[in-house]
């Protein structure tokens, strides 16, 4: 199997929210140089952060955030 670059695409994480438009500018600058890019992100929130900090359990919460990782397939 070879292997290209085309196999891959880049995930973005840790998405500041909005009105820090880092990760916005971030996206433009990696899809203009011609890298492949999900179509969607991780949002940087405060959900993770806790849980990862033992807080909470993301499955103990009412409403759970939505992500959609695959924004198209490879």
């Amino acid at each position: 199997m070879i292997v290209t670059a085309a196999s891959y695409k880049i995930l973005l994480t840790l998405i500041p929210p909005h009105p820090n438009k880092t990760g916005e500018d971030a996206r433009n600058a990696i899809a203009s140089s011609g890298l492949a890019l999900f179509n969607t992100g991780i949002p940087r929130l405060a959900v993770f952060q806790k849980a990862a900090l033992g807080e909470y359990q993301l499955t103990k919460l009412k409403v759970i955030p939505t992500l959609v990782l695959l924004g198209g397939a490879i």
